[in-house]
């Protein structure tokens, strides 16, 4: 493979994905916003940014993760699920050491809704670029 091939690969595959896990681990040391009881709507909001946090970071792993054809391959989508996953469960581990916060094995569970939705919009957009009428997938 040409250097200038697997810079680009760096650049514009891996980038993204450590700036974004760089935010995600920025984020999560903070210290945590108290969500007073039955306030469902803060709650449903910080919930829904764990949603969207994971489903940027599943996408940009399934991009910068090399595997050949442009068909939406499920075998590449489980590999970015666990991923993203294990990525999420260090994540919350990590805050049980930070002062004010605490790990939620929920908020995993969170996440991977995201990772999930994530992978759906790559399956879209994948299916989009093919401008072909039938499903395309690889296992």
């Amino acid at each position: 493979m040409r250097k200038s091939k697997i810079l680009r690969r760096l650049v514009f595959g891996w980038l993204p994905v450590l700036a974004w896990g760089a935010v995600l681990l920025y984020l999560g040391s903070l210290r945590a916003i108290p969500l007073p009881e039955g306030d469902l709507i803060r709650l449903v909001f910080g919930k829904a940014i764990h949603v969207g946090e994971y489903a940027i970071l599943a996408f940009l792993f399934y991009r910068a993760i090399p595997y050949g054809a442009r068909a939406f391959s499920l075998r590449r989508a489980a590999v970015v699920f666990f991923i993203t996953l294990v990525f999420a469960g260090l994540d919350e581990w990590r805050q049980t050491f930070i002062s004010m916060r605490y790990g939620n094995i929920a908020d995993v569970g969170i996440d991977a809704v995201g990772a999930g939705f994530g992978l759906l919009v790559t399956w879209i957009r994948s299916r989009d670029q093919d401008n072909v009428g039938e499903l395309k997938i690889r296992s």
